[in-house]
């Protein structure tokens, strides 16, 4: 298999600069040889020539000393092209970020030398992203590891009490067979509320732990979310009926399909209305809209009229076991992962979330869901 060999410009360049001096040199000495007036004396001397046909040896010595100088241009050049390239080779060594300097001729030893320092920029970049990248990745993973590390603090703390309350009131029943039935009656509905609130927790961590660990594994199907709402308000009227609470629901006439998991979005309007009955008073007005879609999204307000929540309270509601006042929390039986839950179901479903206090008392939820 035959090849054809290609050369540069600078070659080029070179060997027709050789060429045409070689050429006017020897027609040089031939123009010099064959003049008429030419007629060389065997007694003349290498000087006596040259001063009896001068001007044709000025014509020799211009022609060589403009070749000199040209083919001093072209060694400079490589030589200083040789030291850029040396020098791009030592910093290159150090890992520095290296510019082109365009001060080469416009040849291709230049064009070499961009191309050259573009690949070792873009190199460069993709070494400074990779590390970049790793971390960000190792952060993550750390804290990742102080989440799970914090959250498994949490769930022993969470656990710790229905636990112990339930083996208090045991143990009173067990070492005081003769404890009044009325008395004994009291540590058992006691006992009982413990063990619905320690079932509530484990409910809750087993989901949330279901959303973060293996979402791949949640079904999704075709959902009217306007119906789930109407579901939900349903499941909570005795609760609602008992605090006076009023819900508006704007969504009744609306079919806002998706597609998700029923479960979940049961779960974001059940825990916001379990929050709203638990914390936000007596005797007030709850709003829910889906207020906007476009082909994305669908765009949902959930609102109450309550006592709301502190400025300082509101970028941390969302935290796993964060709670505004514990011990009020914790008489009322909430689990401390409701708005967590609402929080990782939204994400779920590709949406956010936001809480907003507002103006005149009360909280609002703002959050989207993807159609699909």
């Amino acid at each position: 298999m035959s090849t054809n060999k290609q050369y540069s410009h600078f070659h080029r360049k070179v060997f027709w600069s050789v060429s045409i001096f070689v050429f006017l040199v020897i027609c040089s000495f031939i123009i010099l040889l064959h003049h008429n007036d030419v007629n060389f004396d065997p007694n003349d001397s290498f000087f006596d020539v040259i001063a009896e046909y001068k001007i044709y040896f000025i014509i020799l010595l211009a022609i060589l000393i403009s070749a000199g100088i040209y083919f001093y241009r072209i060694i400079f050049r490589l030589g200083e092209s040789i030291n850029q390239l040396n020098d791009f080779v030592t910093r290159a060594d150090r890992d520095e970020v290296i510019k082109y300097s365009g001060q080469f001729s416009k040849d291709e030893l230049s064009e070499i030398y961009r191309h050259i320092v573009q690949i070792y920029n873009r190199l460069m970049q993709t070494k400074q992203a990779l590390e970049i990248e790793k971390e960000r990745v190792f952060k993550q993973e750390e804290e990742q590891v102080r989440i799970k590390r914090q959250l498994t603090q949490n769930i022993a703390h969470e656990l710790k009490t229905p636990v112990s309350s339930i083996q208090g009131y045991l143990e009173t029943i067990i070492t005081n067979p003769d404890i009044a039935e009325e008395l004994k009656n009291g540590f058992i509905e006691k006992g009982y509320a413990q063990c619905k609130r320690l079932s509530a927790l484990l409910h809750d961590i087993t989901y949330l732990s279901r959303i973060d660990e293996a979402p791949e594994m949640i079904e999704k199907e075709e959902i009217d979310i306007s119906k789930i709402i109407s579901g939900v308000i349903n499941d909570v009227i005795p609760h609602l009926l008992d605090k006076q609470v009023a819900v508006h629901n704007s969504t009744t006439e609306q079919q806002i399909i998706c597609h998700g998991n029923t479960s979940l979005i049961y779960s974001v309007f059940r825990n916001l209305i379990d929050n709203t009955l638990a914390y936000a008073g007596e005797g007030v007005n709850v709003y829910i809209d889906c207020y906007k879609e476009d082909q994305e999204f669908f765009y949902f307000s959930y609102s109450d009229s309550g006592v709301g929540v502190p400025d300082e309270h509101l970028p941390r509601i969302f935290e796993r076991f964060y709670r505004l006042d514990k011990g009020r929390s914790r008489k009322l039986g909430g689990t401390g992962l409701g708005l967590a839950i609402v929080k990782n179901s939204i994400i779920f479903h590709g949406g956010t979330v936001i809480a907003k206090k507002l103006y005149g008392g009360g909280l609002e939820f703002v959050f989207t869901v993807r159609k699909r």
